[in-house]
């Protein structure tokens, strides 16, 4: 079995389970099978878990998550069943439930013997284990500033305007830690309603200014609320509502595509993810197999933007999140957006949002 075989199990067993995967080789995570919402895992753990071949080592951190994990051939699988999804404000319950532990048990007992044709043994006991989380996430958001949970919510609903499915994801583990839900009602059932009613409302009109009927948007915004009122239990309430919000960013999605020829769907698609390493239009012409001069003539027939246009916007947009959330330099964020003089990522920048980089991120931490 080689990796991509190792890594195509895994993504079946996580799709069939939901059970948060992670795989390490020589102590570096090299793939992982995990729900949007779920944490990465920080590669120090590995030595802690003291993994075998022989048995599955089952993990028991208190009310906070269960671990297991056992060695395949020259990877150490981690199954990880965690009740909080990043360390965000707010009850830990209303975001993720934790997985009993006979069933999760049981999911990892299967896991093992899909590899080994044979069940493991066990070992359980309770544990400190530390550096859970990866850092590379932790640390970003230090403040708590309105003003940066109003950015991050507002991150939300442009990504679902733009039917940006990856961004989305990215977005609501940003949102987690800044942003505040609020309390509309005392009784907790009817609170947690009116929260994912309050979603609905907003993401209704995030996906009109995103160009889907107001028809078909409304139409999906009754049906959701009346669905909501049926419910007689709502225990994740991060999921409840980010699910509710994918409704709509999907249908945007739908609605775009349907407007778009597929050659500029793609086009846009493969700009989304290598924003930060393409350099030029003909980069696209030859991932299309297609000539530039056709696709730019086709891209702003369809956008009414030119390749570099669009390109430019997805890098300004991602420097955003970056100063206001992260703590990276402005170099730093100019070199990693593919942009060879800070001056010029300054100038860009400046002359789509009216401020410099520096400004925008002052103002957003005042």
């Amino acid at each position: 079995m080689n990796e991509h075989e190792l890594q195509d199990i895994l993504t079946t067993f996580h799709e069939a389970t939901n059970l948060n995967i992670y795989v390490f080789k020589d102590g570096a995570q090299t793939f992982q099978a995990t729900t949007a919402l779920a944490p990465d895992l920080n590669a120090s753990v590995c030595s802690q878990l003291q993994a075998s071949p022989e048995y599955v080592r089952i993990l028991l951190q208190k009310k906070h998550s269960i671990i297991a994990a056992f060695i395949w051939k020259d990877w150490t699988i981690v199954g990880w069943s965690v009740d909080y999804n990043i360390q965000g404000k707010g009850t830990y319950d209303s975001k993720a439930p934790l997985l009993g532990i006979e069933q999760f048990s049981a999911q990892i007992r299967t896991l093992y013997a899909l590899f080994y044709h044979r069940f493991p043994k066990e070992i359980r006991h309770q544990t400190e284990l530390r550096a859970l989380l990866d850092t590379a996430f932790q640390g970003e958001i230090h403040s708590d500033n309105t003003y940066q949970g109003y950015l991050s919510e507002r991150m939300l609903w442009d990504k679902i305007a733009q039917g940006d499915e990856e961004g989305f994801n990215q977005a609501y583990r940003t949102f987690m830690s800044t942003g505040i839900f609020g309390t509309f009602n005392a009784g907790e059932l009817r609170n947690k309603k009116d929260l994912a009613i309050a979603t609905t409302t907003l993401a209704t009109r995030a996906a009109i200014r995103g160009g889907l009927p107001a028809r078909t948007a409304y139409a999906l915004s009754d049906r959701i609320i009346a669905e909501t009122e049926k419910q007689t239990v709502i225990t994740n309430m991060y999921e409840y509502n980010r699910t509710i919000s994918l409704q709509f960013l999907r249908q945007v999605a739908r609605s775009r595509r349907q407007h778009v020829l597929p050659l500029v769907n793609k086009a846009q698609q493969f700009l989304r993810e290598n924003m930060t390493t393409v350099q030029s239009v003909q980069e696209v012409a030859e991932y299309l197999s297609i000539n530039k001069s056709y696709l730019m003539h086709l891209f702003k027939a369809n956008t009414g933007l030119s390749v570099k246009q669009y390109l430019t916007q997805l890098k300004m947009e991602e420097a955003k999140r970056r100063l206001v959330f992260g703590s990276q330099s402005l170099a730093e964020i100019a070199a990693d957006l593919g942009y060879k003089e800070q001056g010029q990522f300054s100038r860009t920048f400046k002359k789509l949002y009216g401020v410099t980089p520096l400004e925008f991120r002052r103002n957003s931490r005042m």
